[in-house]
Order: C-alpha cells, then structure tokens, then sequence
C-alpha cells in the first residue's frame, strides 16, 4: 500500500500530519484495564473429518445474512403523492436524477415496512448496474417476508386505445429463494389493485416484459409489487406506456415441455395465448402430431386478453426425446401459422408384480431404484432397530413424501407399511402431537397424471408413540390397474421425523417370490485376509421359496446353503471372500443361486472388492511432525486429524472435538508386523472445548479403548478399555501402555477410539507407537531440502534434522556433496529414540535453476546410502541503490531558488538499477517533529508509480504506455478486491477507545500527507495485515494509523492530537472494514472503528 492508494476528501478541523505503517503503540501498564475486543468475539473455528461415519443426519440448514445494500433514494409513500398525471405518451420512465416524473412515484405498503429505493442495480449478485443510465427502482432482499407496490403517477389513457406497458426486470435467486414481482393497475388512485401479471422465476440478468393495460381510463395507475422472499433485491428499469398495436398480435410459448412420462399414459398441459394487440385474435387448429391432441379451439381473443388451450398427450413408445408439435392458425399477418413444440421424456414403467421393500440394501441417505421424494434410507432407527425411510421436518421443510415404482396390482390388492412420528430433540425419545401432522396414501392408476386420496392419517386416528404402527389400505376399488402409491406427510407445527419401513404394494403372489441384492461390495480388503459379509434372501412371495448353490468364483465361499424360506420371511447366508491377488482394479467375482421362483430360477450376485496390499511395517513410531495440518499420515484412516500445536511439549498432536452428532472419534493404525514384545503405547488427554486446553473433561463424559485385529480388518478385540483401567482428570497428558504379547508374531493393526457419552471435548493423542520396538538402528528424516529464491555470492545455511527410531545406535557420515554446498556437524552418533542435525550450506555461484544433492552413509542397513536432494533458485543480486545526500536543508527568501546535487549510486554487484525520481516532499524545518525516530526510505519503483496513479486521477496522463497501463489496472484490481467483500454484519459495530499515556510509536515508516489547513476525509479502502490485537504487557498492534494534530506546527505533544486506527484485514475468512464517522476531539480518547 502507498499513498496515493488512497482518496481522501478533507475535513475540517485538523490537520492531517502523517499516514503511519507498520506501527506499535505501546500503551502505559496502568491502562491494563482497557482491554479491548475488536468488533466482536468470534467463535473458535471447528473442523471434523470424518471417514465412513455418519456425522449428521439432519438436513444442512442454510442461514444468509442480510445484504449490505446502500440506502439509495427513497420513494414517498403514498400519503404524500404527487398530483402530477401523464397525458403524452409514448411515456418513459428512467428513473434517473433527472427525470421529470420520478418524483410521482409512490408506494403502498402491503405486508412490512420495506421500501422501495432508486440506486444502482441490485443488492448483491450478477445485476450490479441499472440496465440504462444510472438508477433504476430496487426493492429489498431481508428475511421475514414483506411486500411493498410501487405505484405510477397517475396516467390519463382516454387517447390510447390499446395501452401497453413495457419494462425491464431482475430478480435473480439467491441459494434456493427468489423474489416476486407482480404487475397491478386500477382505474384511479382509490380503486384496488387488479394483477395482471405475476413473475416468480429466477432473473439473474435484465428481462424485457410487455403487457397490455385493460380497460383504460383517464385517472389509470399500474403498480410493481414487490415481494420479498429473501432472494436478491427486484429491480425495474426503463419503464415505458406506449399506443400498442391495432391489429390483433398473438403471443404464445413455442414448445410445451411435458418432462417425464410414461408409455400408457395420458397427460395434460395448459397453453396459455395472449393477444397483445388491438383487434380480437382469431386462433384455430391446424394439424398435430398423432401423439397430441387440442382442445379449446377455434377461439377469439379480445385485445389484451388471454385464452387457455389443453394439451394433450399420450405416448405410443418408450422414448428418451420424444418431439413432436401441433400447428395453429391466426388471423395475425406476422403470425399467420404458429408451431408449437411438443417435447417429453417417454419411460418404460417396467411395472413389478408386488412391491415388499424393507429398505435393508439399500445404501444411506438415497432411495431404492424407481422410487422417488425427498425421504431417503439411514442405517438404523427402523423396525428392531433396522433400516428406514425417513425425512426431519422443519422449518420451511413442510411435506416429507415417497412415490413407489409401479406395480401390477393384481385381484386382491393392498397397501402395508409400518410408521412413527417422533421429535427431532431426543430422537427418538419423544412422541409428535397427533395436532403437529397430517399423512395420507394416493393411489394412481394413470401414470402419475391424477391422484386419488386412500387413507388419511387424522380420520383413521393416530396414536402417540415412540413405536411403528402398522396401516393397511385396501385397493380393491384399483384391482387389476397398474399403479403407482405416494405416502405424504405434512407438517402442521414441530420438528419431527416421519419413519417408514416394511412398505408393501399390491397383491402377495401366490408362488414363491426371492428378492435380494444383485451385488455385494466388500470394500477395502486385504492380500492374506478372508473377510465375511451377509447377504440377506426375502420370500415376498405366498409360497415356500427354496435357495441353493450353483457356482461361486474361486475365491468365494457361500454358507447356508440349501435354504427353505417361509412367505413374507428372510434368510441369511454367509459369504466369505479371500483375496489370491492385489487387484489394481476392483476384484470382480460372482455367486449363482437357484431358486424355485419361476421367474427367477436362476440369480446372479456379482462380488466385488479393492484389494490391497496391506505392505505392513516393522514398528510404528509416530510423533505427526511431519503431517499437514488437517490430516494424517498415509496409510492411518479414522476421523482424527493433525493440528500444528497442543501435542506433548507443545508439538503437533492427533486430535478430534467430539460434540453434538460427534459422538465416535478414531485412529486407525497401519498394518505392522508385532515382532516377539509387542505393545501398543501413546499419550492422551481429553479436555473441554471451551477454553481449550485449559479445563478438563470430566471422566464420566467419555470412554475410549484400544482394539486390535489381526485378520486385516474383519475382526477386532478390545485389548483396553478407560472405564476400566481408571483416568484421571487432568489437562495434561498421561500415558497408556498395552501388552500384545498374545499376538506376537501375527500382522495387526491398531484402533484407539473414543465415545462421547455428554460435554463438547477435544480427545488428543501423541506419540503412538505399535510393535516390538526394533533392536537395530533405523534412519529417519525428509529427503529433499528447498531453498527456493537465492542470490550469486550469497550463502545460505539450513538445519537438516535426522532421527533414530530404532533401537541400536545409528551411526551418520558424509559420503559427497555437490560443490555448492558444504555439509557440517558429521559424522554423528545418534542414540536410540533421539534426534540429531547437521547443517547445509549453500553458495550459489552462477544463476539459474539449481539441482544438486549430498550423500550420506548410515548403519540402518534398510538406508545404508541416503541421498538428500537440494534445489534453488539462483537469481543475479539485485540492485542496491543509495542517494546522497539522504536530506536537504535549505532557508530560501520569498522567491528565492537554490540548486543541489543529488547522487545516486547502484552499489549492487548483480542487476542494473532503474530508476525515475519523481514525488519530493518537503516539511517546515522549523516545526517540532513527531518523537518517533524512523526515516522515511523511498523506493523508486513505488514512487514512479504513485506518480502514475496520481496523474491518472487527476486526468493529467491520457496517453498511458503499456507499463503505465498495467500500473493503472493493478490498481484499480487492488481497489476493487478490498472493497468487494465487506462484513454485512459488522460494519457498525460499535467504537473501541483506548486513552493513552506515555504515547510511543516504534517501527513507524511515516509519509506525510498534509501540513496544514483543513482536512476532510473518508477513507475508501487500505490494506493491512492485521487488526488491533492484544499482547502480554498491554502492546497494541497495528498496520496503519492516522495522526490528527491540531494546530499548524505539528508539534506532537499529547494533548492535541487524535489517533484513529484500523484497516482490512483478514480473519478467518472474513474482512472488517474502516467504521464510518468522525474520529473524536483532540486530547480526547482514541475512538477506534
């Protein structure tokens, strides 16, 4: 940042003596007391990573602040309308400063007191300017609702026989939620508001509308109404009342779009003409295609009105893209033959002959195939504790529903489900008020086109309580249709889940009917494991089903096998599957099935699985200094994560913070070979959120234990257990060591998890260590070295830090080193579980791209040579430039002039020195100075281009080169970023003052700005790199300030003088801006905004 970067206006009553950066304010020890908050307290940032848990069930809750949105100018209201009326037409309104009209615009509140506004495009998104000239009319974009009609003047239309209104629109979406506007007129100033028109789509960019205005008169108004929904701002421009045509005009859409439907199927749609001109519309059939019909014509329109045609279609095939069309006559002279575009997604409705669907195979948070709604599958909380189909209710979520596939329903058909309806708080402790829901059951018989009402929870009655119910509809009324059933739930108040499971549609075979998964995933597994997973067989049928064997892949085992299966009942069989092979792509086996289903007499299951190496280790030793912040080291999987502090002696630690849905927090290790003494052992500590690390958590709010498996991952035993073998409350670590000698020998590998039982904690872990720790040496360190941007004739020393986690002394010496670089601090003997360093130096002596590397020889006979690699950028020096003499001091008589000579000096020895000087300043050097001690350094570059910045400002450079043009677009990028992102939220908080004794400033780099004079100012944006923090002894910090003297000497003597202090910074992703008003009185506190 510089100094021309910023605007500044004057302000009276001060004299602006110097913009200070880098500045420290050192506050006296008896102000200690005025702590200060900057702006607000901010929540501590929370981060969870979570691999294969299910964190939170409930839907995300999307909450938007308010828009900051400039005042603009606002509209009367209608008490204090005008008597202007417009009686010349074409009319236009512009809505500019300038428009002799604009005045007589009014406004009705109808629902709130938001207002509409005259300023420059929206509040926030795509539509930033006014689609001509400078303003146009804007309502509001808030929570809550609200709605308000901006009304015309009044309109005198006895001369036009068939008025139109045309204007421009926006009203673009913001997340899900969009604004509404609707068109209303009234034949005078005390009639009430007719709609004639009504938009409610998403406009993210300027839309041209015209409509007809009926039945004119001479005291006509129209009217904007604005609703608010808490999308972006609505916006209207350039509204204009014309003479519309004499002739008659037809308006119509070109295409009816009847997205998906299904082949044997009927459907309607509604196609709505318009005649915007001025005779009657004459409209009749011409010709359709096969598969669509027209109803509703011929038909005569009156001007400015509409007529609605139905359209119907009835599919002959199945067809991904069916487009067809019917053709229109008009007695319009433009529109004389209209085609219409008929369009649809033709489906098979592949129709099941029963539908029984417990939801066990179907994966969280989706649906089974072919159905449809917004309720979708958990893994837990159904009957006896199984699957289910669900949907939270809440808030603006009202209806929970779910469409089944189709069916054949058959002679004697049915629908059965099982349901509950239980509290969001304390699911599922708590039953719902029968008076908070409604459900029902529709059936349809024609595709999806109509639906009919079968069963409705409050005239069937329902019961409160936390178990499923059952309901059964009949549909015999339906036997023998193809159907489709939708379950519908309805929120009258609350916040609840409404549960299903066990769903049954149709007419129960009287054959056996097997129903089960068509694959089965193993996941993750691993070379020299065998890992086991059920697959369940249904009989939906009202015959024995029988199950057995027919082929099954080499590496696949199914047990159960032969099987008998009652109606309405399961089994479960036992597949197990043993790797042959590291599959780089997905393991792909299969099993067959035969079964007396007629119609599945044969079933393939296909197996699949990734398949790895489980490539164990000797020991595991991990302290998780070398891991990125936010994750772990590779091969360890779990929701735990690193963080760059809070570990044992303040390193890095593995941490997870259990609160809320967190209730499971773990680790799991990589696969290590235990060797003949394994262990496991590591550092803990659980203490609160609140405060961390400062309180502990009590021992009652958690458990944690540590299980081992030495099948890969299929099973696992619990070796420890913390409710058992005690903790202790404390906020300091303890250590758990756990004997494996049971499993010596054997490839393991390691969980440490911990269950949240109540509380909000962190649950840290440090310095985990697995296995028989080795009797030998073992060399560990990074095996690169980046110096990155580096001078010719310069050197540059590096430590490099190697480890023996091993057990037997490691033995370190230099084999060779490139020639740039010269090694120091070998040979070294390093114990076992220490570290030691060596040093590199670099002296780079050509410029260029750098790769070298040094060699080292060990006795970790796994890493005998170790090759460390090193790479720089080796740029040429840069200039170094001096000017003499650094100061001037002259007295000159009143137009009196003087010459000096100025030296300026390149004392590098790499790059040439370019330079310009341009910007002098001069003090009085009579005047006191401020008692700060800095001097001012001036950089060339930067002067030049503040001297281009400040010419094209002021409109003295036109002609820019292609530096200055760069210079100049730098610039304004820089504005535009700082000013692009403010803090809706924050930008009035209110001020923080500080009274300062024995005032000091240290560090400063001073550029004066004004000597005396007035001064009014307002500071349009600044860079820092920081805000006001605190700091033990109470040192306040900061990148700019502004010093406000009174007087014209500019003495600084603590009584008069204003600091105000503050600037952009960021901070957890968020900018606070400069506060507004004025920065207080001289020998007054220091008012901070």
């Amino acid at each position: 940042m510089n100094a021309s970067q910023l605007q500044i206006i004057r302000k009276a009553g001060y004299s602006l003596l110097a913009l200070i950066f880098s500045l420290t304010l050192v506050i006296s020890p008896t102000q200690a007391q005025d702590r200060i908050k900057i702006l607000n307290e901010f929540p501590a940032e929370r981060s969870a990573q979570v691999d294969g848990l299910e964190v939170n069930e409930r839907e995300t809750k999307i909450i938007k602040k308010e828009e900051s949105m400039s005042p603009g100018i606002t509209i009367p209201l209608a008490a204090n309308k005008s008597s202007l009326t417009v009686s010349t037409f074409p009319w236009t309104e512009t809505f500019e400063d300038d428009s002799e009209t604009r005045g007589s615009w009014t406004q009705e509140y109808t629902d709130g007191t938001y207002d509409w506004t005259f300023a420059a495009g929206s509040s926030g998104g795509v539509i930033s300017a006014a689609y001509e000239g400078s303003l146009n009319a804007r309502y509001v974009s808030a929570s809550g609702g609200g709605s308000t009609i901006l009304a015309s003047p009044v309109l005198d239309l006895s001369t036009l026989s068939n008025p139109q209104l045309s204007f421009w629109l926006g009203q673009e979406n913001w997340f899900t939620d969009i604004n509404e506007t609707k068109v209303l007129v009234r034949a005078d100033t005390t009639s009430a508001w007719q709609e004639i028109a009504h938009y409610t789509n998403s406009l993210s960019s300027w839309n041209e509308f015209t409509v007809s205005l009926p039945n004119p008169s001479g005291t006509y108004q129209f009217g904007f109404e604005g609703i608010n929904n808490w999308g972006r701002a609505n916006v209207i421009d350039l509204v204009t009342v014309l003479e519309g045509p004499q002739d008659p005009v037809f308006a119509g859409a070109g295409s009816v779009d009847f997205g998906s439907t299904y082949f044997g199927g009927s459907y309607m749609e509604d196609y709505i003409i318009n005649n915007l001109g001025g005779g009657d519309l004459e409209v009749s059939f011409t010709s359709s295609s096969a598969e669509v019909s027209v109803s509703g014509l011929p038909a005569t329109i009156a001007p400015g009105e509409s007529d609605t045609l139905s359209v119907t279609f009835t599919p002959s095939e199945v067809n991904d893209a069916y487009a067809g069309s019917f053709e229109l006559a008009t007695n319009d002279t433009s529109n004389a033959s209209v085609t219409v575009n008929v369009n649809s997604e033709v489906l098979d409705p592949d129709p099941a002959i029963y539908i029984s669907e417990d939801f066990e195979t179907t994966g969280s948070f989706s649906r089974p195939a072919g159905w449809a709604g917004n309720m979708s599958v958990r893994t837990s909380g159904g009957v006896d504790d199984s699957q289910r189909l669900t949907v939270n209710l809440f808030g603006s979520v009202t209806v929970g529903q779910i469409t089944t596939p189709f069916v054949n329903l058959g002679d004697t058909p049915e629908v059965s489900f099982q349901y509950r309806v239980v509290d969001y708080t304390g699911y599922p402790a708590n039953a719902t008020s029968a008076n908070a829901f409604d459900f029902g059951v529709f059936v349809s018989t024609d595709y999806g086109a109509n639906y009919d009402l079968v069963y409705v929870s409050s005239d069937a009655g329902h019961t409160e309580s936390t178990d499923y119910a059952e309901v059964s509809a009949d549909l015999s009324a339906y036997a023998g249709e193809t159907a489709t059933v939708v379950i519908q739930a309805i929120r009258n108040s609350g916040d609840f889940y409404f549960d299903l499971d066990n769903i049954k549609v149709g007419t129960p075979p009287a054959n056996a009917v097997f129903a089960g998964a068509s694959e089965l995933d193993f996941g993750v597994t691993f070379l020299g494991g065998s890992f086991t997973s059920d697959y369940v067989v249904n009989n939906t049928g009202g015959a024995d089903l029988t199950v057995d064997l027919g082929t099954a892949s080499a590496e696949l085992v199914v047990t159960g096998l032969p099987a008998t299966v009652a109606p309405g009942t399961s089994d479960t069989l036992s597949v197990t599957f043993t790797p042959a092979v590291i599959d780089t792509v997905d393991y792909a086996g299969s099993f067959e099935l035969t079964t007396n289903d007629p119609n599945n007499a044969s079933v393939s299951v296909a197996v699949s699985s990734e398949v790895r190496d489980p490539n164990p280790s000797d020991y595991i030793d991990e302290d998780f200094e070398s891991t990125t912040s936010f994750s772990r080291p590779a091969g360890w999987a779990g929701n735990m994560s690193v963080r760059t502090s809070g570990g044992v002696n303040f390193s890095q630690r593995l941490t997870v913070n259990l609160y809320g849905s967190i209730t499971v927090g773990q680790i799991a290790t990589p696969f290590v070979n235990l060797g003949d003494t394994p262990e496991v052992s590591f550092q803990y500590r659980v203490v609160d959120y609140t405060g961390y690390p400062g309180n502990a958590t009590s021992a009652a709010a958690f458990d944690f234990g540590v299980f081992v498996s030495t099948d890969y991952g299929a099973n696992y035993d619990l070796v420890y257990l913390s409710s058992d073998a005690g903790h202790t409350e404390s906020t300091d670590y303890a250590e758990v060591s756990v004997d494996l000698s049971a499993y010596s020998g054997e490839t393991a590998l390691v969980i440490i998890q911990s269950v949240r039982n109540s509380g909000d904690f962190y649950f840290d872990l440090d310095n985990i260590k697995v296995g028989t720790p080795p009797s030998y040496p073992i060399f560990a360190a990074d095996d690169s070295i980046e110096y990155g941007t580096t001078y010719t004739n310069e050197t540059y020393p590096v430590t490099f830090v190697y480890s023996n986690p091993g057990g037997a002394d490691l033995e370190v010496a230099l084999e060779s080193a490139s020639p740039e670089l010269t090694i120091s601090g070998l040979p070294s003997t390093v114990a076992p579980g220490t570290t030691d360093s060596l040093t590199v130096t670099f002296a780079p002596s050509a410029a260029g791209a750098f790769e070298g590397s040094f060699i080292l020889t060990t006795n970790d006979t796994a890493s005998d040579t170790v090759t460390v690699s090193v790479t720089a950028d080796v740029q040429a020096p840069p200039p170094v430039a001096s000017i003499s003499p650094e100061s001037i001091s002259e007295t000159l008589d009143v137009n009196a002039s003087t010459t000096v000579d100025l030296t300026l000096s390149n004392n590098g020895s790499g790059q040439d020195l370019t330079y310009m000087v341009s910007g002098y300043g001069f003090v009085d050097s009579t005047a006191s100075t401020m008692s700060i001690g800095s001097t001012v350094e001036r950089d060339l570059q930067e002067e030049y281009e503040r001297s281009v910045i400040a010419d094209w400002q002021n409109g003295s450079l036109r002609d820019l080169s292609e530096e200055q043009q760069q210079i100049v677009s730098d610039y304004q990028n820089m504005i535009a970023s700082e000013s692009s992102n403010p803090a809706p939220g924050l930008q009035n908080a209110p001020s923080v003052t500080i009274e300062f004794t024995d005032f000091q400033a240290s560090g400063a780099n001073i550029v004066q700005v004004a000597t005396s004079g007035t001064y009014n100012g307002s500071i349009e944006s600044v860079t820092a790199d920081f805000v006001l923090n605190s700091a033990t002894g109470g040192t306040w910090a900061d990148d700019f300030m502004i010093l406000l003297v009174e007087g014209d000497t500019l003495a600084v003597d603590g009584s008069n003088f204003v600091a105000q202090i503050g600037g952009f910074s960021t901070f957890s992703d968020v900018k606070y801006g400069w506060g507004t008003g004025g920065s207080g009185t001289a020998g007054t506190p220091v008012a901070t905004t």
